[in-house]
């Protein structure tokens, strides 16, 4: 028996000589450039193999959040500025602003007109002229004084501000955000007001107002409601949060405008705001509590099955100037999945993975404790299952009516449109694809037959999901049909109004809506993570026409005979076509294709064929101490019946001698080996 370059023990009679040169290195020896490669390639396998097992127990994870409600709260979901009405407020008392002082001439008489603020220093005093997607009734002064009389008269029951109040002229900023936006689901107008009882001292009352949902627990009841923020600012000085009164008209715009009242409370678990009602007559009236927020999103069947809902408020602030020019929205994405529980098969997958993981870290340290560095593709069992794992990321799909890819679709084509943005759990959707693309690279090399590095898999899915907008563009007909598909989505949530409304109720009302199916919009989302396929399709043309060029001679080891040797050297072990391994196990070694790393299934010692450490590991065995051939697969349930002493299920080993597999299988018993055994796993030459 002699030692190979890579440390292996041979049998023979005679001397070994190599045809070819081993591809693993010895401990204490400078490995070449073709072995350290090699190993490079190894070790960069078990890193894909460890960021796969990342990315389905994260999956995984984020999934089964969403069972019963994943939440992610933010203080700033944007929003809208108010970019002229500081400069005209100034910084002192309203009666000195600018504003009064000059574009009311310090007058305090009452208008027949409003004052819209163009510029920090120019009004007009009939309409923005230069502010794109006006809506003149909106922010005429005919509605604006209505609904002033509404809120004054309405509300007036327990706010002195608003009962001592008395219009002046409404002015509107001509560069609020949301009047450029065409958004008319929201205003804000800054009413100059006297005091009745003085009509030399003039205040501000900002009025902010929202229609949004609304839910009444208590009565069960839901619908549009005008949410409306008062600011009462006499100097930009003295401002604090008590200047703020909130309000509600339940039902408006379809409904009123009925204003009463509200405090706050505090929040939903998901996000809403919470308010119970001042009573007109505390002695008579219940106090009625009311969850309240501007919701848009989408779902699948229902809001209690599968929905992904954004509930926003907007933020009140204790400074005026804040309060004057910030329109802040805040609250909270919350993602529901009934059928998130699906996903728990990725816990299986990952565990599987790292279990063998595990089994080819102690293969390895025998190897090294041997004086051999050897590292086994650990991609092996991820190789084993790509059709199941595939085929169970279709039927999950499936099973939840196809969420998941339609949420991405609407979510990429948000960005590549330049939408709102829609907020998904990225976790989930990198877990599915990463199983999708590794089983169809997979699929792409068996028919090609052809080895694909898992690591250059790995990393080129990751390439391509990061940068899957990038890519989209470079097709401007799949980006214009994805940002099409989220746009038409989007514009679901508009709730018709009907026109005899618009009186008194020129708003528009945003809620959400069913989820929109595109088929096509789907798969050109996705063609820009799986067109990276040509990569793999240039490798294996690229590796056929270099082994064309350069072919490689099978790894021979041939020796000397002596007269006396035995059957090992006789003619018969030349011809035969199977080793002693294969007919043992009736597995037979096979030239394995797909997401695997390159291996040499045997070798030939005087013209016999003899399996390889590698191609022993890469169809499923392992050998524990020496003496037994375990298929990997079996190992967790051997230390099930060491550990409970009860054999739960048949499981067939075979003996090893030597360099010999025993051809009779025996059943593993209680005692048939042990833990000490197990631990001591390698692989050798096998005939």
């Amino acid at each position: 028996m002699v030692k190979g370059e890579d440390g292996q023990d041979f049998p023979t009679f005679g001397v070994v000589s190599k045809s070819n040169k081993s591809r693993l290195p010895r401990v204490g020896k400078c490995p070449k450039p073709a072995q350290l490669w090699h190993l490079v390639r190894r070790l960069a396998g078990i890193g894909a193999a460890l960021y796969y097992v990342y990315s389905l127990i994260m999956a995984g994870k984020s999934s089964l959040s969403t069972l019963i409600g994943e939440l992610n709260t933010s203080d700033n979901y944007g929003g809208y500025s108010s970019p002229y009405i500081a400069s005209h407020v100034g910084t002192g008392s309203i009666a000195e602003s600018p504003l009064f002082q000059v574009a009311l001439g310090g007058d305090s008489t009452p208008r027949d007109h409003s004052v819209y603020l163009e510029s920090t220093s120019d009004v007009s005093y009939y309409r923005c002229e230069k502010a794109a997607n006006f809506d003149d009734w909106l922010y005429s002064y005919e509605f604006m004084s209505s609904n002033w009389i509404d809120l004054s008269t309405q509300l007036s029951y327990n706010s002195s501000a608003l009962a001592n109040a008395e219009l002046v002229a409404p002015v509107v900023d001509c560069g609020f955000t949301a009047i450029s936006k065409g958004d008319n689901t929201v205003s804000r107008v800054f009413y100059m007001v006297r005091k009745k009882t003085d009509p030399k001292s003039v205040f501000m009352i900002m009025v902010s107002i929202s229609t949004q949902d609304y839910v009444e627990p208590e009565r069960y009841r839901r619908g549009a409601a005008g949410y409306v923020a008062l600011t009462v600012i006499d100097d930009v000085r003295t401002m604090t949060m008590a200047n703020h009164f909130l309000a509600l008209a339940i039902e408006y715009p379809f409904e009123g405008p009925n204003y009463n009242l509200y405090n706050y409370v505090g929040f939903t678990y998901d996000g809403m705001l919470i308010l119970e009602i001042v009573p007109r007559d505390p002695t008579s009236t219940h106090k009625v509590t009311v969850y309240t927020a501007k919701r848009s999103g989408f779902y699948i069947g229902s809001e209690k099955t599968q929905a992904n809902v954004k509930n926003l408020y907007w933020k009140l602030f204790p400074d005026a100037i804040s309060s004057l020019t910030k329109w802040q929205w805040a609250g909270s994405t919350y993602w529901l999945n009934i059928w998130g529980w699906t996903r728990i098969i990725y816990f299986y997958f990952a565990f599987d993975t790292l279990f063998n993981i595990g089994v080819l870290m102690l293969v390895s340290y025998q190897n090294y404790k041997r004086g051999k560095i050897w590292v086994g593709d650990a991609f092996v069992p991820i190789s084993r299952s790509l059709v199941i794992q595939g085929v169970s990321v279709i039927v999950i799909w499936t099973l939840e009516n196809f969420w998941r890819p339609l949420m991405t679709a609407v979510s990429d084509g948000s960005i590549l449109g330049g939408g709102v943005g829609v907020a998904m759990i990225t976790f989930i959707v990198h877990g599915d694809l990463i199983v999708l693309y590794i089983s169809l690279a997979g699929f792409l090399g068996m028919v090609l037959r052809e080895r694909i590095d898992p690591a250059l898999v790995v990393i080129l899915y990751q390439i391509a999901f990061q940068n899957r907008h990038g890519l989209t563009r470079w097709f401007p007909a799949l980006k214009n049909k994805v940002a099409a598909f989220s746009a038409a989505d989007y514009l679901q949530g508009i709730v018709t109004i009907d026109a005899d409304l618009n009186d008194f109720a020129p708003y528009g009302f945003w809620s959400t809506h069913s989820l929109s199916r595109d088929t096509e919009a789907v798969i050109a989302d996705l063609f820009s993570i799986f067109f990276t396929f040509i990569v793999f399709l240039i490798y294996a043309i690229a590796r056929k026409f270099y082994r064309r060029a350069y072919p490689s001679q099978a790894l021979m080891y041939s020796s000397r005979m002596t007269k006396g040797s035995s059957i090992n050297g006789d003619e018969s072990g030349a011809k035969r076509i199977f080793t002693i391994f294969e007919l043992a196990t009736g597995a037979e070694l096979q030239n394995r294709f797909g997401v695997v790393a390159d291996y040499d299934n045997c070798v030939y010692i005087k013209g016999m064929r003899y399996a390889t450490p590698d191609g022993i590991y890469c169809n499923g065995f392992v050998i524990a101490n020496g003496k037994w051939l375990i298929r990997t697969e079996d190992l967790l349930s051997v230390i099930v019946i060491i550990a409970t002493g009860f054999r739960l299920r048949d499981v067939y080993i075979y003996e090893v001698k030597d360099f010999t597999v025993s051809q009779t299988a025996r059943i593993v018993y209680p005692n048939t080996m042990t833990m000490r055994d197990l631990f001591n796993l390698n692989t050798k030459v096998l005939s």
